[in-house]
């Protein structure tokens, strides 16, 4: 399993080599719903772009009401005007408010995170935007109950 995923780390880091760098690598996504959360904040770094191929990393925060979610994934995308969106993301929240009694705040909970969805490439006053419609259920570790959720996203790419 370690030599897995030491080749898929090499492969990922070696493949940015031949990378064409037509489109931009950092972007910026505000998001309504997305991981388990009400709003989202993200930031990306795409770093393997090959013609309609695109894999990123993003870092984001998140929240429902009083608590706290940091989302950290993996994001792939296919296709230029019009993509397919697929993320995989981990999300260690901390919960400062629960409807359980019976749990002490704060408290940690970790989930899973899937998205799948469609993206439509926009220019808006000459800048490059995104806006992403997806599907993103999502897994509480501990218990492996799965939620289905959603969100809609509006990427800024610099």
């Amino acid at each position: 399993m370690k030599k897995i995923i030491l080749l898929f780390l090499v492969l990922i880091l070696t493949l940015s080599l031949w990378a064409e760098n037509e489109l931009p690598h950092y972007g910026t996504t505000l998001h309504v719903g997305g991981s388990g959360s009400l709003l989202e904040l993200e930031y990306q770094y795409r770093f393997f772009i090959n013609d309609k191929h695109a894999f990123s990393a993003s870092v984001a925060i998140n929240t429902v009401g009083f608590n706290i979610g940091f989302p950290v994934g993996l994001n792939y995308t296919y296709g230029h005007k019009n993509q397919l969106f697929v993320g995989l993301r981990f999300v260690p929240n901390i919960l400062f408010d629960s409807f359980d009694e019976e749990v002490d705040v704060p408290f940690w909970s970790y989930l899973a995170n899937f998205r799948i969805g469609y993206g439509r490439e926009l220019v808006l006053s000459k800048q490059n935007y995104t806006l992403y419609v997806y599907l993103s259920p999502f897994m509480n570790v501990e218990s492996g109950m799965v939620l289905p959720w959603a969100g809609v996203g509006l990427t800024h790419y610099f």
